[in-house]
């Protein structure tokens, strides 16, 4: 009797982790974080690209309402962490080597980042923030960073 309520909870949690949705190899961090919007019932637009990014990537918008979240994605993970490093703590400055670019933004500035995503939001809408922070750990620089 034991081996056989073994294996039925043994054949159920199988079947639960088969079940559960994991982002194929071949999509993009961008369309994850699409699905990610998606999963969550958030209606977003996506803007042009803006090919004047102070970041080494193009720019992706996402409007969500009036909300906009920048998307900087990179080749590779390596690339993205390079570029993040030039990110000031406080979000208000990007240094490069040579080159600095001061940052006046319209409201409080968040970035996250994971796998070859930077992600830029600048606001305060609390649904925005906790699903960030829920799926793109905390901030690596911005006012949520300097005010821990």
């Amino acid at each position: 009797m034991k081996k056989i309520v073994l294996l039925f909870i043994s054949v159920t949690l199988l079947a639960l982790t088969s079940c559960s949705q994991k982002p194929s190899e071949n999509e993009s961090d961008y369309t994850v974080f699409l699905n990610m919007l998606a999963d969550s019932n958030i209606q977003y637009t996506e803007e042009d690209t803006d090919t004047s990014s102070f970041l080494s990537v193009t720019r992706k918008p996402i409007l969500i309402g009036d909300d906009i979240i920048s998307i900087y994605e990179y080749d590779s993970n390596k690339d993205m962490e390079k570029d993040s490093t030039y990110i000031d703590k406080g979000g208000s400055s990007i240094s490069y080597p040579g080159k600095e670019v001061e940052i006046s933004w319209v409201s409080q500035p968040h970035f996250f980042k994971k796998g070859t995503l930077i992600i830029n939001y600048v606001g305060e809408n609390e649904q925005i923030l906790e699903l960030l922070n829920k799926n793109y750990g905390a901030e690596f620089a911005g006012y949520g960073y300097i005010n821990k």
